[in-house]
């Protein structure tokens, strides 16, 4: 009993932490309602890797496939002078995602590849442009029509057209997308305001009409897009305060070794409650036919029931049966589907209750800070990184030409969604301008006394740093070629830099941390 009342209390304290209303703690906010604030859950993971990876797998992937019947006519809408006579229409979820994610949302993708569906990387430029109609013209990009565009005249003059209501349709089909956005680019510490984005993309909504007519019978359907939003606060929660019911994203995730060095193997899944005054449109059965008149409907939806369980994730479960009851789910048997998703069943055997657990002295201290909390964390932590990319950028060669690179917000001027955090991805160059491999930086750098620590390579985000050292896709896959692997001590391969040099700073760094380094 005293490990369950200990480990609610680190999870009060973790949703405390992050903004999210608990009753234990008593945490009030006035700029949101207090629905607001606790309308989010946690589920505890391994990291921030885990919780990606429990999110791809129970994310209602779904490829939709509809062919108009012999004799029938079929018309689809996308606006109400804007139709189609189409034979047939293809569409699936897709995964998108900006260039400068961890490595493990690249993961996520074999898993919509592998369920038939597809990814869109996007700069993250023009994630934070992105208006309502450019994510409405994504879908429709990726939406496969057999046949042609109607004329206004033609449009003027379809069959069964007349009183056609999306809003008044029965039959509905919902496919559902997932754009994961990092906080802060683990890379350049560049942060991101995601906030029209994420408001843009959820009033896209993308609503495609269909209208069927097979002799004398009209029949019409609704393809209804939506998009849910899935926030890596991993890094920018290390040196800020995270309040996720500000942000309101559907997903967040963190690791809780990056805001205080220990324990390790210890992460949350933060997941936005459905609002039950509303019905499911993520895994219901939608209200249509698959063979009905005018056109046929495959609609391959990859959420199941059929998950895997484990020690507490089952109210009951038989050995010699196929009988099971997930945690706080109706009873499910093969080839059923259940219509909702308990929490519980994403939390598999013995949870890492002395590592949870630890983490409350943790969190504790860093409530006690003066001065704000978190907040006089990013400020201590971002003034460091600011002195040190100025002092870096003034350093020069003999013949007066730089001997530092750096890359992201620093060296350039702030975007009005962009702004840097407390890091600092270098590479070193020499009089000529040619560079000096990372890796050489850091053996240099663990050769002072004391040693200093920092990071050198990709720092697993593929995408930046091949942005950073301007690499094209075939110059990484001729590095690969040639012998080249994430990890290794190559800094140089044919004539550039294969990653960079990362300095981090923290709660705990100090202004003669930044002297070392340049001097």
């Amino acid at each position: 009993a005293r490990t369950v009342t200990m480990m609610n209390k680190s999870r009060d304290l973790v949703m405390s932490h992050f903004g999210i209303r608990n009753e234990l703690l008593g945490v009030k906010e006035l700029d949101m309602s207090e629905e607001s604030r606790s309308n989010f859950d946690l589920v505890w993971t391994s990291g921030t890797t885990d919780s990606l990876r429990l999110v791809a797998e129970r994310f209602p992937w779904c490829k939709v496939h509809i062919t108009a019947k012999s004799g029938a006519t079929v018309y689809r809408q996308l606006s109400s002078n804007d139709w189609y006579s189409i034979q047939s229409i293809h569409t699936q979820s897709l995964l998108i995602y900006a260039t400068n994610v961890h490595t493990s949302v690249l993961g996520m993708r074999e898993i919509a590849l592998k369920n038939g569906c597809g990814f869109q990387c996007c700069t993250p430029a023009a994630l934070l442009n992105a208006s309502v109609s450019w994510f409405e013209s994504l879908i429709n990009k990726r939406t496969a029509n057999t046949g042609g565009r109607l004329s206004l005249h033609a449009c003027e003059n379809i069959e069964g057209k007349k009183n056609f209501s999306i809003e008044e349709t029965t039959e509905t089909i919902w496919i559902h997308h997932l754009i994961v956005l990092p906080l802060e680019c683990n890379f350049t510490g560049d942060r991101f305001d995601w906030t029209e984005t994420m408001k843009h993309a959820r009033s896209s909504s993308y609503d495609a009409g269909l209208v069927g007519v097979e002799s004398d019978s009209r029949r019409t359907l609704v393809l209804r897009h939506k998009f849910h939003v899935l926030l890596d606060t991993a890094k920018a929660a290390s040196t800020s305060r995270v309040d996720i019911p500000s942000l309101s994203p559907d997903f967040a995730v963190v690791s809780f070794y990056k805001l205080l060095g220990s324990p390790t193997g210890v992460g949350a899944l933060f997941v936005r409650k459905r609002n039950n005054n509303q019905p499911s449109d993520a895994t219901d059965e939608e209200p249509f036919q698959k063979d009905g008149v005018a056109f046929q409907v495959d609609v391959d939806r990859k959420v199941s029931s059929r998950q895997y369980f484990g020690g507490s994730s089952v109210d009951v479960v038989l050995a010699d049966e196929d009988y099971a009851i997930p945690r706080g789910l109706q009873e499910t048997r093969a080839g059923e589907n259940c219509e909702t998703v308990h929490l519980g069943v994403m939390e598999h055997g013995t949870q890492n209750f002395r590592g949870i657990i630890n983490l409350i002295p943790g969190l504790e201290e860093l409530d006690r800070l003066p001065y704000g909390g978190m907040s006089s964390i990013s400020r201590h932590a971002n003034c460091l990184a600011a002195e040190l990319a100025s002092r870096l950028m003034a350093l020069k060669h003999d013949n007066a030409k730089p001997v530092v690179q750096i890359y992201g917000s620093w060296c350039k001027p702030f975007a009005s969604k962009v702004s840097s955090g407390p890091t600092v991805a270098f590479n070193i160059v020499d009089r000529e301008g040619l560079p000096i491999g990372h890796d050489e930086v850091v053996r240099l750098a663990i050769m002072n006394r004391p040693p200093i620590q920092v990071r050198n390579g990709c720092f697993c985000n593929p995408g930046a740093c091949q942005l950073a050292c301007s690499l094209t896709n075939e110059q990484v896959k001729d590095n690969y070629s040639s012998g080249h692997v994430c990890g290794d001590r190559r800094g140089i391969v044919n004539g550039r830099p294969t990653g960079a040099v990362r300095a981090s700073f923290g709660k705990d760094s100090i202004w003669e941390d930044a002297d070392a380094l340049v001097e």
